[in-house]
């Protein structure tokens, strides 16, 4: 199967294959955007040049039209099950409900109180049916439409079954940064519990970095994760408000997870394009006090020697969203 992640900045697309009972990295492709090329032709040429086995493609899609949350009701029946759904998203979303398309998944039941926790998830028609004419357009199939943060969900605890288990009592966050939207998700027993995509990420970072040093993008994109020695100490202090940007959004979501679920988050694992931005991974960790770390989406993947792993190595925390899409269906 393959997952196809439309960034802003890039295009990331993973083909997965299934050989007996365990996962193999086909191929992979991250193709950045021109900024004069139509995205319809950018999507229909990563797709062409990773030649999968298969036509059929998930996407996902992530921002402000799209909602994921989780709802804790009395068990009632399907039909009561879909009007439930139905109310909250309303309650939420910032457009028409009858512009949405609605999902829901029942995750959990208690059967002492006799409550059903239910992930629900809403995006706008529009936002889905263009994403979906573009790979139309390409000769290709969508067999599944995703939201970015469950897709690293996905992704996270396919790498790390462990952590997927019911018996695996720590919570721990997720923080995707990646050029237009930073997603924070926190998980516990396998389930998301916070989803937030937020708006501004690496790119407020490059276009600071460039008014300041006077530079052209793609030099301030190598710079902010491999600066040179003598600009390091001038680099640190520019970053550091967006910085503390990033670690008051997680603080706040870590913080209504503490006091809703009265459960304290133990770990932060970072992806997305600015993931190895310089001094993040210690910042992040310092402001927050704990334990701040890479991972790695393809932990639990084979990777056969060759190519694909060699160029895999200094990109594969890009590749979590296309890697929770390939996953979903193999």
């Amino acid at each position: 199967m393959t997952g196809l992640d439309i960034g802003s900045y890039s295009i990331k697309a993973v083909e997965l294959q299934k050989d007996g009972g365990s996962l193999t990295l086909a191929n992979f492709k991250i193709q950045k955007r021109l900024p004069q090329e139509p995205l319809q032709a950018a999507v229909k040429k990563i797709l062409e040049e990773l030649r999968p086995s298969s036509k059929e493609v998930n996407l996902s899609i992530s921002g402000h039209l799209t909602l994921v949350r989780l709802i804790e009701i009395p068990e009632i029946s399907e039909a009561e099950l879909k009007n439930a759904v139905k109310f909250e998203a309303e309650r939420f979303i910032s457009f028409s409900i009858d512009d949405a398309i609605l999902d829901y998944q029942i995750v959990a039941k208690n059967p002492s109180t006799k409550k059903i926790t239910v992930l629900l998830a809403a995006a706008k028609k529009d936002l889905v049916k263009n994403h979906m004419d573009m790979v139309s357009k390409a000769g290709f199939t969508v067999k599944a439409v995703d939201i970015d943060g469950l897709a690293l969900t996905n992704a996270f605890l396919n790498a790390y079954p462990e952590k997927a288990n019911q018996a695996y009592e720590k919570a721990f966050g997720l923080l995707n940064i990646g050029d237009s939207v930073l997603n924070i998700i926190v998980i516990h027993k396998g389930i998301p519990f916070v989803l937030r995509d937020i708006g501004g990420a690496g790119r407020e970072l490059s276009e600071t970095i460039v008014k300041s040093f006077a530079i052209e993008k793609e030099e301030a994109y190598k710079l902010k994760h491999d600066p040179p020695p003598d600009r390091q100490g001038q680099l640190s202090d520019l970053l550091k408000p967006a910085f503390g940007k990033f670690a008051r959004d997680i603080e706040l979501s870590i913080g209504y997870f503490e006091n809703q679920f009265s459960k304290s988050v133990d770990c932060i694992y970072l992806s997305g394009g600015s993931a190895r931005l310089f001094k993040l991974k210690e910042f992040i960790s310092e402001s927050l006090e704990m334990p701040v770390d890479l991972w790695d989406p393809f932990a639990s993947i084979k990777t056969e020697a060759g190519d694909v792993q060699k160029s895999l190595e200094d990109v594969r925390q890009e590749l979590g969203v296309a890697a929770g899409l390939a996953v979903r269906d193999v």
